[in-house]
């Protein structure tokens, strides 16, 4: 079995914490850089850096070869956010599924909108805005591919990175 852990968005912070995370657990990282650099917390001989771009399926692909497991905790700005998000979900999602890895996707809490008891699992998405919305979207197409056993996924989703 591949031991590969490939992380996507490394240079922010969720990604930051997954990469040092993985390094303490001593696990195999390759980090996805649209430049090829690396965050200076982050030491670069500890892990394999690989240039790629997160919205290109091809590039997804090659750079999820071997992996075990993939972390998408990617992200643009909020501008960018219809226009990004969407294809960088599917050509990371076609990138573990062309390796058959696990897909761990951090998300945030948008999708429930306001709510007046504890968030669960068993939240249902209620956002009424659009960034809500958008994440409501991307978190139900993982999903039903998950429930299609097309890929093996989790949603790690935190109120503040």
């Amino acid at each position: 079995m591949n031991n590969m852990h490939v992380v996507f968005g490394a240079n922010g912070g969720a990604g930051k914490a997954i990469v040092h995370e993985l390094l303490a657990r001593g696990k195999q990282v390759r980090v996805v850089s649209r430049n090829g650099q690396l965050d200076k917390d982050i030491d670069a001989k500890s892990v394999e850096i690989v240039r790629g771009d997160a919205t290109d399926i091809a590039s997804a692909k090659a750079v999820c070869r071997d992996a075990s497991v993939i972390y998408h905790a990617a992200n643009v700005p909020y501008q960018y956010w219809t226009t990004g998000l969407p294809p960088m979900l599917d050509a990371i999602m076609q990138g573990a599924m062309a390796a058959s890895a696990k897909l761990v996707y951090v998300d945030n809490t948008y999708l429930y909108g306001k709510v007046s008891a504890p968030m669960t699992e068993q939240t249902p998405p209620s956002a009424t805005d659009h960034k809500g919305k958008l994440l409501a979207s991307l978190a139900n197409t993982l999903l039903q591919a998950h429930r299609n056993d097309a890929i093996q996924t989790t949603i790690a989703r935190g109120t503040n990175f």
